[in-house]
């Protein structure tokens, strides 16, 4: 499989790619910048945005906008005709609740439910990941679902829902959870993939239409396929080592983008922090909406 280098953008830490199916493009963050990048395969035209304050995650919503996870919580975002992105909100305050425990992946579900991550780099069980839903009433509501992690990072689901999958980086463990539609709630954590010391951290994850599991890793080099039985399937080898996270795009959702960092590679190499996009001849899952 060819890698392609779509976008040098020299993220410090390329995060949360999303394909907007609404205006055909992929939009995604860089979580240690205020700026939030977009995509148009069409043209090749990489736009570049500047936020208030970083934004750790980005998400698509049902109203046409979009939401972000910063340090404050989950806001709105709405972009304007003249390609102008503005933070509006404040939809859901989140608290942290330590100096060194932080906002960071998220992921939406079939039913519109987001689910934030919250973690340390430092500190092992703190990490948590709280769902963020629609409730009676004018704001959403939020309720912890996992708790006693480290820094949970990629979430995605099974094509039928059913499934999570959540990494927990420092922890350098996959986990599959069952998933109750109906309520959100998870069953007890499986380890799906522990990655060995030369394979990197998992970090951000995708999950393809036949139920495959692809996984990026920090300090690996690659993106890795995994089988729905935690089989290793494939290897895209990248040309950076701060691999951050992926999504499927696309017209037909076969090119799987990869966001990578620059972070810690002071003098390396030139393509750190690029948007990158390879034809995998998988087919992704598309790309549910917030519904708050």
């Amino acid at each position: 499989m060819q890698v392609e280098c779509v976008a040098a953008t020299k993220d410090v830490v390329g995060e949360s790619p999303r394909w907007d199916h609404r205006h055909s493009r992929l939009v995604w963050v860089d979580a240690e910048r205020p700026l939030l990048h977009s995509l148009d395969p069409r043209t090749g035209h990489v736009g570049t945005h500047r936020l208030s304050e970083p934004a750790s995650s980005i998400a698509l919503r049902a109203d046409g906008g979009y939401v972000i996870t910063d340090r404050c919580g989950v806001r709105a975002l709405s972009w304007a005709h003249d390609d102008t992105p503005s933070v509006g909100e404040l939809l859901m305050p989140l608290e942290a609740g330590r100096a060194d425990c932080v906002v960071n992946d998220s992921g939406c579900d079939q039913d519109g439910r987001l689910l934030v991550g919250f973690g340390s780099e430092s500190t092992g069980g703190l990490g948590r990941v709280e769902s963020v839903a629609a409730r009676s009433g004018a704001q959403p509501g939020n309720r912890q679902i996992r708790t006693g992690m480290f820094l949970p990072n990629g979430i995605g689901w099974s094509p039928d829902g059913r499934r999570l999958y959540l990494a927990d980086s420092y922890a350098r463990s996959v986990y599959v959870h069952s998933y109750d539609r109906r309520t959100g709630d998870l069953g007890e954590a499986q380890v799906f993939h522990r990655a060995e010391r030369d394979e990197g951290l998992p970090d951000g994850l995708a999950v393809d239409s036949e139920g495959c599991v692809w996984v990026a890793f920090w300090g690996g080099h690659a993106v890795r396929r995994y089988s729905p039985s935690g089989e290793l399937l494939r290897t895209v080898d990248l040309p950076v080592r701060q691999v951050s996270s992926c999504a499927f795009g696309g017209p037909g959702l076969t090119d799987l983008y990869i966001t990578t960092a620059a972070f810690g590679l002071e003098g390396g190499v030139a393509a750190a922090g690029s948007l990158f996009r390879v034809a995998t001849g998988a087919q992704g899952l598309p790309v549910d909406l917030v519904r708050f």
